[in-house]
Formats: structure tokens, C-alpha cells, sequence
């Protein structure tokens, strides 16, 4: 699938506040024709954290890197779930990937489990370049443990 029109925000620039559209070069040549507005068009901080990210994406295999960790992350989830015999499960793809528990009070119990352990996650698990394998173990270790203490309660099946 070609878009007609893509905007682009903070995950070019790692936060920063920065946003950029682009597309067709027909549909791009009616901007002539209209005002466009831009929230962060003055500020160059945005610019420099692109540039920067830009340089680290020529540099590195960043999108593997995460993919690589996520799935590692996933993986090790469904081990726990396995080994616990609990209905815990990652869909979706490994650099973002979707929690799924049985029900909102086991997914609130677990977040707690894990951020009272010091790993703060929800329900959408976003590995990041910056995460590294010694990050997933440590995640890991607090999941198995924060899986283990909401299954002692009764709230995974």
C-alpha cells in the first residue's frame, strides 16, 4: 500500500517534540494551496534529535535490535505462562507487542506486581534500541515472579 499522505511525529526524532507530513507529489503540491500550521516549526531542538536519531538509524540495526528483543521478550512471557499453566499470552508484533491476561483485574495486578519489583510496563510492550539483553533478563525475572504472585491469589486461571 502507497499512502497519499504520511505524517510523522515524535518516534523520528525520540520524543522530541517534532512532526512532518509528506506524500504524492500532487497531493503535496495542493499545501501550496492552503495554510498548514505548525506546532513545533520553530523549535530546532526537534531537528537536532532527528538528525541525531537518523545518524544512530544509518549507523545501527536499530529495528532489528528491537525486533530481536522482542522477541526474546515474548518468548520468555509465554515460557512463565507455560510453566505456571496461566492463560497469559503476547500478540501482535515483537517490537510491540499486546499483553493479553484474562481480565482487567489480573492485568491491573500484574502491573502492580511488576512496578512494586521496579519494571514499570502495561499492557503494550515497547522494547526500545536503548533496552539492553541485560534488560529483558531483569524484565523477565520480575514478569516470572509478578506472574507467579498474582496466579497465588486467584487471578489467573
Amino acid at each position: 500500500v502507497t499512502p497519499d499522505l504520511a505524517v510523522f511525529a515524535k518516534g523520528m526524532s525520540n520524543g522530541v517534540p517534532l512532526s512532518a507530513y509528506m506524500g504524492r507529489r500532487d497531493v503535496m503540491e495542493k499545501v501550496r494551496d492552503v495554510v498548514i500550521s505548525s506546532t513545533f516549526g520553530g523549535d530546532a531542538l526537534g531537528l537536532a534529535a532527528a538528525k541525531a536519531v537518523m545518524t544512530i538509524y544509518e549507523r545501527e540495526d536499530v529495528i532489528g535490535t528491537m525486533w530481536a528483543r522482542g522477541r526474546r521478550l515474548h518468548a520468555g512471557i509465554h515460557a512463565h505462562a507455560a510453566d505456571l499453566d496461566v492463560a497469559v499470552s503476547v500478540d501482535g508484533l515483537p517490537a510491540v507487542g499486546e499483553l493479553q491476561l484474562p481480565a482487567a483485574e489480573a492485568r491491573l495486578a500484574f502491573e502492580g506486581e511488576c512496578l512494586r519489583r521496579g519494571v514499570i510496563l502495561y499492557s503494550v510492550l515497547y522494547p526500545n534500541f536503548s533496552h539492553a539483553d541485560s534488560d529483558i533478563d531483569e524484565a523477565l525475572v520480575v514478569i516470572g515472579d509478578a506472574l507467579a504472585a498474582v496466579q497465588s491469589r486467584g487471578l489467573l486461571a
